[in-house]
């Protein structure tokens, strides 16, 4: 059920909008040495945990805030609001459809009511602008973020904020080479450097930082 279920990739891009623990009081199953990655790893054999101690550790912390009432056996799995802890809901069992829903239920009680298939279209609209961002498409990942809308949704709003500040930091990074060569000489690669950032980034102050850098490296005066 682990495996099949919280591996799934479609359970791997719910987890974002929900913090995730695995609190289990059963000490009867052991750890074990297992094979990641070609390499040997101790973990729970159930949970990939690095020790079973640690959803033990978790039951007991959940029971003592006693988040865990009328749970008579597992699986269980409960949703709670993250601004009070009160319980949103839960299920005895574990499908992916199950953990879809539990998650609608879930944002509508905290007034985000954006479905599963709403949600795949806004996650896929902020994927599209890492990969363009990570093939070095500046332009086309901006554009991306400018038109991307995280419905309310805070977790997918902070990624975008992310993203888009390695995307500014990266300009500022060439800006900061282009003057490095224009004091340095090599004028045609700074030149090159700048007209990229003045097209990647139109409309912003890097652009601007940009224009006004060109005529350094044109040995031109600059325009008034």
């Amino acid at each position: 059920m682990v495996g099949a279920v919280f591996f799934h990739k479609d359970a791997v891009r719910v987890s974002h909008e929900f913090c995730a623990v695995v609190g289990h009081g059963n000490t009867e199953h052991a750890n074990g040495d297992y094979a990641v990655a070609g390499k040997k790893v101790h973990l729970c054999s159930i949970y990939d945990l690095s020790d079973c101690s640690e959803h033990e550790k978790m039951r007991e912390e959940l029971s003592r805030r006693d988040l865990l009432k009328d749970v008579k056996g597992t699986p269980t799995h409960i949703f709670y609001n993250p601004k009070d802890m009160t319980e949103i809901s839960r299920f005895h069992s574990a499908s992916m459809s199950q953990i879809e829903n539990a998650l609608e239920i879930a944002q509508k009680a905290m007034g985000k009511p954006v479905v599963w298939k709403e949600y795949q279209k806004i996650r896929k609209s902020l994927d599209e602008a890492k990969t363009a961002f990570e093939a070095g498409e500046r332009r086309k990942a901006l554009k991306a973020l400018g038109d991307f809308d995280p419905k309310g949704m805070e977790s997918l709003k902070g990624e975008a904020e992310v993203l888009k500040g390695q995307i500014l930091a990266a300009g500022e990074k060439s800006i900061e080479e282009a003057v490095s060569l224009i004091e340095t000489g090599d004028k045609a690669k700074a030149l090159k450097i700048l007209r990229a950032v003045l097209a990647d980034y139109a409309g912003t102050d890097l652009a601007e930082k940009a224009r006004e850098l060109i005529p350094q490296a044109k040995d031109e005066a600059p325009a008034k």
